[in-house]
């Protein structure tokens, strides 16, 4: 017999000559339980309510409306991107702890926490029902992965190829920009580009003249040296001494200027 609440009464199993006294509770939407016709009888008997003959137990169906999984995980997916318009976001799979029911023409809400990315855990909430469940959320942003192997120095265009990637788990940022850029050190073909694999084009290369200023006090030399690695602005580098031989360890200034650390 159906119910639409989760406890079934007296009335429930015998008609509505019987008083609203409560059989048993704990039934949620969509389930499905037996009820021992001697635990009826014992209740009958403790109201003084003549016990009827009765079958030897009372199958009782919570009525309930199935949800399908695939809906909740596009709904869940509907929830992120509208919490993350300026991403690609995609739930790859939701699994439930349990099938999902709710009582016929009740509204649910899906409990998540939007901020969070690469596997999660929520809730269906829908009256008296709250049902965890757990998902994989993957966000991507268009970038770059190497489609030739990298070495350091060497120039990105032709060596990059434009793709979607997926960032959840990504430790460094994305280039999303490879002009003016160089590899700066070697990598492997099919690696995503990151920003700690590449750095600005160099101004100066090793070979070429640069001026070191060495300041002291009031004292101010500017030596011309000779760039023992390439040059970039902000970035530190040796250049070395021609007259003298000495190495020293400079930052470059840009437009051929270094200076002494």
């Amino acid at each position: 017999m159906p119910i639409n609440s989760d406890c079934v009464q007296l009335k429930d199993l015998f008609g509505i000559a019987y008083p609203p006294i409560k059989v048993q509770c704990g039934f949620m939407p969509g389930d499905e339980k037996p009820i021992p016709a001697g635990a009826v009888a014992a209740l009958l008997r403790r109201n003084a309510l003549p016990v009827p003959d009765m079958p030897e137990s009372f199958t009782v169906i919570r009525a309930g409306k199935k949800l399908d999984s695939e809906g909740l995980r596009k709904e869940l997916e509907a929830l992120y991107k509208a919490a993350h318009a300026d991403k690609t976001i995609a739930v790859e799979s939701i699994r439930l702890t349990r099938e999902v029911y709710i009582a016929a023409g009740a509204n649910y809400e899906l409990v998540v926490d939007t901020d969070k990315f690469g596997s999660g855990y929520g809730s269906l909430v829908s009256g008296d029902v709250k049902i965890n469940f757990s998902y994989t959320v993957k966000v991507y942003e268009q970038g770059y992965v190497i489609s030739a192997g990298l070495r350091a120095g060497d120039e990105l265009a032709g060596a990059v190829q434009p793709e979607l990637i997926d960032i959840t788990n990504l430790r460094s940022p994305l280039v999303h920009d490879i002009d003016g850029l160089v590899a700066a050190r070697s990598a492997t073909r099919g690696k995503v580009l990151t920003v700690d694999l590449v750095q600005t084009r160099p101004e100066r290369n090793k070979g070429d003249r640069v001026t070191l200023i060495y300041t002291s006090g009031k004292i101010r030399l500017e030596i011309d040296c000779i760039a023992e690695a390439s040059a970039v602005v902000g970035k530190t580098f040796p250049v070395r001494n021609p007259s003298s031989g000495r190495v020293f360890t400079a930052v470059y200034l840009g437009e051929g200027l270094a200076e002494a650390k």
